[in-house]
Order: structure tokens, then sequence, then C-alpha cells
């Protein structure tokens, strides 16, 4: 008995043991299934947390990045100094003029950098900069900085010599003179004002006073109550501040492009720095190319102040008012050759006005005969003698001078509007260019120094005829580099540049021989002075079209026994050229 109670006793004892041990095992499943639960909860916090950490970096993008910063592109970090730039659309979304003013940019704006090397381009853009040694001059043509030293001395007023005045002045009651001084001012005043059969008559009497051409200025605002001749509706015409950008003339019904809207009705209320221009016309126009409808023509300067005396007048048309005075000019620039006697009587040429703001060929119906030759080729030929007067010691050189200064004066503004007007065409367009270069040379005015290069629009068409009507063909034995040749660049006559018809100056297109007529009877003679005058005024390298010299050369070598039309232009630039530039070149 006491054995089995023992067994009993075991498996008593045992029992409970197994129990325990069968509840652990029964129970590892769950805790396992519990620490699961766990585990994806909290990685599904941690998910969350991701999500909303990026949410919250996009958001912080988007608020912090400039809205017209759009296709925004990231350049490659090349360097770990450096932060990677956004590069931005070059398209602003507003512009702020300097009054804090916010206007729209214009997205029909089409920038404008024919001809331009520099300055803007008309739609708040750039054309370009120039270097360290240059400036950017008003036709956007980069230009040498010329270093310039105030010439003051002896002097209480005018011109410094550097486009400044020199000090103190003068008061109010004086005038500066032509060398300097100050000295009392006497008051002309006047209610008419007559000058080449043209009168102006006001409302009342007005200060006036003249320009070192002879031209007249009176202080406005100034009204002219009429003009004789007066209007007859055909004729004797009036035009303000004339626009050689457009055709449109209002002094004769009978010339081409007139325009009633652009003639002036009398009587004008006329305001301070701007020009009346006022003629004469002809009992009947003559008809062609090289005819006329005007006999005179007369501008009065309207200023807001008295002109020093030697003042030179400003250009006639729709241009910003520039004065010179004759304190400016570098006389001393000149040479001083023995005249030959026997001169061309040029005591009246262009002593008045030329009318040159129309546009090519049809402007010629403008040219006043008593002002101007009527056709370009014969002025050509009156600016090369002129210029070679003005090389002379003869008593009219400073009075030849300032009169070439003040064509070049005119020429240049109106060089900056009329689009084509002066380009090789025919016989026009001949004689325009060394004005402009010689004005500039004796004012030491970069601007003028610096004309247009082409025609607006064009990379190829040059502006004035004399370089347009020269280049350089093929090789000879005698020009290596290319012989210099005439024509005009076109497509006339279907590649025929010298048939029976059409314009006969166009280019050889295979650059051997020259166009035919036009260079014979209107431009290549009437070059001869002018090329003589820039090289004995070093102005070559600033005339800036070698083949012009080159062809200039060869058309005195060749055409030196030509009768009709004199192959100089006349006896005297042939004397003048014969003596001082016999072999050409560079004299």
């Amino acid at each position: 008995m006491q054995k089995k109670s023992v067994e009993f006793e075991v498996i008593d004892t045992l029992k409970p043991k197994i129990k325990k041990e069968e509840i652990i095992v029964e129970s590892a499943p769950v805790e396992k299934h519990r620490i699961w639960k766990i585990l994806v909860t909290i990685l599904i916090i941690l998910l969350i947390l991701a999500i909303l950490v990026v949410l919250s970096f996009t958001v912080y993008d988007y608020i912090t990045t400039p809205k017209n910063e759009t296709n925004v592109t990231v350049p490659p970090n090349t360097s770990q100094n450096k932060t990677p730039v956004p590069v931005l659309n070059n398209t602003p979304t507003n512009l702020t003029n300097t009054t804090g003013n916010t206007t729209p940019p214009d997205e029909n704006c089409t920038p404008n950098c024919a001809n331009k090397q520099c300055g803007g381009d008309g739609c708040d853009g750039s054309c370009g900069a120039c270097n360290t040694t240059q400036s950017c001059n008003s036709t956007g043509r980069c230009v040498p900085i010329i270093n310039c030293t105030p010439q003051c001395s002896g002097k209480q007023c005018g011109s410094n010599g550097c486009n400044g005045t020199c000090a103190p002045g003068c008061s109010s009651g004086q005038s500066c003179n032509s060398t300097g001084g100050c000295q009392a001012r006497t008051i002309n005043l006047t209610d008419n004002i007559s000058q080449y059969g043209i009168t102006w008559t006001f409302d009342k009497e007005y200060e006036y006073g003249t320009f070192v051409n002879g031209d007249y200025w009176v202080i406005g605002p100034v009204t002219v109550t009429n003009v004789n001749p007066a209007w007859n509706g055909i004729t004797h015409g009036s035009m303000i501040d004339p626009d050689p950008s457009i055709i449109s003339q209002g002094y004769d019904t009978r010339a081409y492009n007139y325009q009633e809207s652009v003639r002036v009705v009398f009587p004008a209320v006329i305001s301070s720095n701007k020009s009346l221009i006022s003629v004469r016309g002809l009992d009947t126009c003559k008809s062609g190319g090289a005819g006329e409808c005007l006999s005179d023509a007369a501008v009065l300067t309207i200023v807001d102040k008295p002109m020093p005396s030697g003042t030179f007048r400003p250009a006639y048309i729709n241009t910003t008012k520039k004065f010179y005075t004759v304190s400016q000019v570098d006389y001393s620039l000149l040479p001083n050759f023995t005249s030959p006697g026997n001169l061309p009587n040029y005591s009246d040429v262009m002593k008045r006005v030329w009318l040159d703001h129309g546009p090519k060929v049809s402007g010629a119906v403008i040219h006043p005969k008593n002002n101007m030759q009527p056709y370009p080729r014969d002025s050509s030929v009156q600016v090369s003698v002129m210029s070679m007067l003005v090389m002379l010691n003869i008593s009219e050189k400073q009075e030849f001078t300032n009169r070439l200064i003040q064509l070049g004066i005119d020429l240049y503004s109106i060089s900056l509007k009329n689009g084509d007007a002066f380009r090789a065409y025919g016989g026009f367009g001949s004689g325009r260019k060394w004005p402009i270069l010689f004005a500039g040379i004796m004012l030491n005015d970069n601007d003028m120094k610096n004309p247009p290069e082409y025609v607006p629009g064009s990379s190829s068409i040059k502006k004035f005829g004399e370089d347009g009507h020269t280049f350089y063909g093929q090789p000879t034995s005698t020009y290596p580099g290319g012989k210099p040749l005439f024509g005009q660049i076109c497509s006339y006559n279907n590649g025929n540049y010298c048939n029976s018809s059409g314009d006969k100056d166009c280019r050889d297109p295979l650059g051997i021989g020259d166009g035919c007529e036009y260079r014979d009877c209107c431009t290549s003679f009437t070059w001869v002075g002018q090329a003589l005058a820039a090289r004995l005024m070093n102005a070559k390298e600033l005339w800036g079209w070698p083949a012009f010299f080159d062809y200039t050369d060869r058309w005195v070598l060749e055409e030196e026994n030509k009768t009709s039309p004199h192959p100089y232009g006349n006896d005297f630039i042939e004397y003048m050229w014969k003596t001082y530039c016999p072999s050409g070149g560079d004299c």
C-alpha cells in the first residue's frame, strides 16, 4: 500500500508540471503575433512620418519659389564650393521704369540690331557691348574713346574743345564772341526776316540773329503769320522739321510724294528748337531723274536762347538740335598748299542749305536749283572741288571750311534716318559721306566720324554711293589681292549686269569687269577730289572702305586720257592730284 501511495504522489506531483509546460507551449504563437502587430504598427507610423516630411518640403519649395522661375534648369555643380544657380527664362513678368511704374513687356516687339554693334535693341535688350577702349555712339557703333584736354586758356566762355564749355561763362547781359570772350550783347528785334527771296512775317517783334553761315535764328516760341511768296495751291510750301524716314514732302504738288498733311498752314505757332523750311517754286518743273521743281529754299531756326557768335546752324530735320561753334573747329588740321591761281569761282557754292532729306531719285526734284545742283552727280563734283579749296592758303579758306562743315552737320543727321537714299544707285548717292567725315574730323566729333556703314536692315548694301559702287573682284597679276571694280549689288537684268536696258551699274557676278555706263557718266570722276582730300587729311582708315581708294587710283590710271567727262572732274582737281598725290596710294 505504501508503494502505491508513492506512485500516486509522483503522479500527482508531475501532473501540475505537465500542465504548466502545456500552458507554456500553447501560448508561444500568441506572443509572436503580438510582436508582429507592434512592428507593423511602428513601420506604418514611420511611413506616414516620412510622407509628411516629403510633403512639408514640397509645400515649402512651392511657397518659397518665385512664380516667374518657370522652365528652371540647374547647371551641374562643377565645384563643391559653388552652389548651382538656376537659369531663369529670359522673359520678365514685369518691367519697372525709372519712375517706379510697372509696365508689361511688349510681346510683339522685334529686336532690331541691324548695323549695330552695341546699345539697345529697341526691346529692352542689348545689341552688344564695346571693349574698354571704345564707347557706343548714337548709331550703335563702337568708336575709340579719345582722351581730350580742355582748351580754355585766355577764354571766359565758349567751347573747351572737348564738348564742354569754358568757365565762368558770360552774364545774362553778355554774349560769347568767337574768341571766347564775353561782350555786351546787342539785342536785335524784328517782326520779319527775309532771305533768298523768302520773307517770314511775325505777329510781333522777336529777338533774332544769324548763324555762322548766314542763316537766321529767332527766339521762340514764335508766331509766323505768313510767308511770302505764299502758298498758291501748287507750290511755295513750307515744312517744320522734315522727317527723312518718310518720303512725304509739303513743298510742291508737282514734285514726287507731295502730302498735304506735312505742309505748314499759316499762321502757325512754332515752339523752340524747331526748323522752318520755306521754298520758292519754279514756274515749270523739269522732268527726269535730275529734274527740279524748286528754285530757292531758306531755313529759319527757332531757338530758346540767343546764339553765341560763330555758332553753326543745327540740322534742319526732326532731330535733337545740336549746336557747334567755330571755337570747336581745329583749322590747323588742314594743309596750307599754295594756290595754283585761276581757281573755280565757288563764292556761292554751299552757301545755302542743301535740301537733301528726300528719298533717292525722287528726292532730287526738291533740290532747289539756286541752292544746290539737282543731280547728285554734279553736287558730288562740288564736294570734291570744295574739299580741294580748303587745302589751299587762300583768303576764303575758313569760310569754305565752315560751309563744308555745315553741310556735314546736315548730312549726318539725315543719314541716320533716310534709309537707303544715299546708297549706290546710278548717279545718285555720291558726295554725301566725305562732308560728314570732314565735319567729324574738324569738330573732333566721334559720332560724325562714324556714320552708318550699311542701309538699315542690311549687312551687305552700303549706306553711301562711293562704297556701294566699289568692290574687289577676281585677283589679277596687277591686283593679286583682287581687282578693284565698279558696280553695285543688284539682281537686275537676270544677271546680265550690263545689257541694253535697265540699270547698268550692277556688279559683274564673276568679278571680272566693271558695271557700265554710270561708271563713266555719273560717278567715278566725281570721287577723285574726295578720295584725295581724305588721303591728305590721313582719313583713309577713318573712311573704312579700301576698295574705294584703290578703285579711284585705278580709274585715274586707266582713264587718264578721257575727254568727256573730265577724268578728274575738272582741271583744278587734276592739278591737285598730280601735284600732291601723283601715284595714288597714301600720297
